[in-house]
């Protein structure tokens, strides 16, 4: 998400090189061992309670949905095109 912002933003990568930089070196490191730890994570404190496990998903939808509206209002802030 992060990079496809930047690449909107910066398609020369000049302004933002440091910050792509940094965002896909913490991808190439982490991004396949979180996953899948948070996963898990869940699963263990939702004790495999089939409405817990239902109750987190609808959480965690609405939380990215509010991630989403952040986002696009910082993208509406930093575009001055």
């Amino acid at each position: 998400m992060f990079i496809e912002i930047l690449k909107d933003e910066d398609p020369e990568n000049i302004k933002y090189d440091k910050l792509r930089y940094y965002l896909n070196r913490h991808i190439e490191i982490d991004g396949d061992k979180h996953g899948l730890q948070a996963i898990e994570m869940v699963y263990e404190l939702c004790e495999n309670n089939q409405e817990k496990l239902i109750e987190s998903l609808n959480v965690a939808k609405q939380s990215i949905k509010m991630r989403l509206l952040l986002w696009d209002c910082i993208h509406d802030l930093i575009d001055i095109k």
